[in-house]
């Protein structure tokens, strides 16, 4: 599995405060996301791989999957 999209979801895990096993679903509404935990998340994303989100994404309808803060997270770092 993807090294980042492991962190994401323990990311994920720590703030929905999800059971260790608990499979999430790659919608992030779905597992229980709402508006001030994505900001949250956000947060703890830039600190974690050290980046900076740019703020047309800064809305939960422009990352709502773990897949599309991946994707976000791979561009992030290689620029």
């Amino acid at each position: 599995m993807n090294p980042i999209k492991q962190k994401v979801e323990r990311l994920l895990n720590d703030l929905l405060e999800a059971a260790p096993d608990n499979v999430l679903n790659n919608d992030l509404v779905y597992n229980g996301l709402d508006s001030l935990k994505f900001v949250h998340l956000l947060i703890s994303i830039e600190n974690e791989f050290d980046i900076e989100i740019p703020d047309e994404f800064l809305a939960l309808d422009k990352l709502s999957t773990i897949d599309e803060i991946v994707a976000l997270i791979e561009r992030s770092q290689v620029n």
